[in-house]
């Protein structure tokens, strides 16, 4: 069972959308994954600012942790998931279940995930004028301001996960990532830290693409193998807790 949340392509920065936006994406998953999947509707910013979004995921987990076997589901292997601020929102709700000491999620799925706010580092100096990465640095800083309500709140790990201050305890990670994208620095330091802290990672950079690439799989190429990808890490991730459990 994964839990996918909205992104910033079709549903932008915690602020516009529905989860309508997300059904072809979260049905192509399925049928290539075998996984079932959850399309979280969250509250938006800003008239629901920071936290309420995150609220809306982290209930939306617990609900499927406490039902689970009723859909005949297996809550030993639940995975969560996004794309830029739906990512963002995945990532936080892993470091809820692993500080409030839930059950360990077995996955996480991070595509091009927003997870800072350093305006200046490389990727921002190369990409954030916008005008080949489809998003720019004002871009971010718009969104980010609808988002929270004090901006002091944007260095809380909750809302920018990579100031954690410790990774270790989070589920095995696939990082998918545009090259021409402002938000690029923030997944590879993230995947450093995450290797660091001994968590299985898997970062992968699709030369050429820019941020959104992976909505558009009709007309790109790298989009469809994204997507394949994806779901195959989902189905591997998703069985490994399983033959985990039959040896044990």
């Amino acid at each position: 069972m994964s839990v996918m949340t909205r992104s910033i392509w079709l549903v932008k920065g915690w602020v516009l959308g529905n989860y309508t936006g997300v059904d072809t994406l979260a049905r192509a998953l399925v049928n290539r994954s075998g996984c079932a999947i959850l399309s979280i509707d969250y509250r938006l910013a800003p008239e629901n600012k920071y936290p309420a979004a995150l609220e809306d995921v982290d209930r939306a987990l617990g609900w499927i942790m406490a039902n689970a076997k009723q859909w005949g589901l297996n809550s030993k292997c639940l995975a969560v998931g996004g794309d830029s601020s739906g990512a963002n929102l995945a990532a936080a709700a892993s470091l809820l279940c692993r500080d409030r000491s839930r059950p360990t999620l077995a996955f996480q799925l991070l595509v091009y995930p927003a997870l800072d706010h350093n305006y200046d580092n490389g990727s921002y100096q190369r990409y954030g004028d916008g005008i080949s990465s489809a998003l720019s640095r004002a871009d971010v800083v718009w969104f980010h301001s609808h988002y929270v309500s004090q901006l002091k709140e944007l260095d809380l790990p909750y809302v920018s996960p990579l100031r954690a201050g410790s990774l270790a305890g989070m589920p095995r990670t696939l990082l998918i990532c545009a090259e021409i994208d402002p938000l690029l620095d923030e997944s590879v330091e993230y995947a450093r830290r995450l290797e660091e802290a001994g968590v299985p990672v898997d970062l992968q950079v699709y030369p050429g693409m820019f941020h959104g690439f992976w909505r558009m799989r009709g007309v790109i190429t790298e989009a469809q193998q994204a997507i394949d990808y994806a779901a195959a890490k989902m189905n591997e991730a998703m069985t490994l807790p399983l033959l985990m459990t039959r040896k044990s």
